[in-house]
């Protein structure tokens, strides 16, 4: 029992280190999607001119490498054409603002945030 325990502990420590990727619908799609190969899933540099934009997809904890693989792969399962890059916010540190009366410098690793636009073209 102990063994299962420690096994279970260990997987869930290594999802937690995984990218999350939240998904916010913002128009009804044009056609009915399906499920699609992830090489299939292009990356726009512009808005497309016969694009809609279906959903919003935020991915948090990762690098930048990560995070658009997860954008892409998610937007595969979504079924979308492509995805649009918005905003990126890579790893950062905080400082603490308390005085401790330590002399060491107190910071918090803070991970990346990438935000993109499903888009299914016309």
């Amino acid at each position: 029992m102990l063994y299962r325990l420690g096994l279970a502990a260990a997987l869930a420590a290594l999802s937690a280190c995984a990218p999350v990727v939240d998904v916010s619908p913002l128009h009804p799609t044009p056609r009915c999607l399906m499920a699609r190969a992830v090489t299939s899933v292009k990356v726009f540099a512009d808005y497309p001119e016969t694009g809609i934009a279906v959903y919003n997809l935020d991915a948090t904890n990762g690098n930048t490498g990560e995070l658009h693989a997860a954008l892409q792969s998610k937007a595969a399962d979504l079924g979308c054409d492509g995805v649009l890059i918005k905003s990126r916010e890579g790893p950062g540190h905080t400082r603490g603002k308390a005085a401790t009366g330590q002399l060491n410098d107190h910071r918090e690793l803070v991970p990346g945030h990438v935000s993109a636009l499903c888009i299914v073209l016309k």
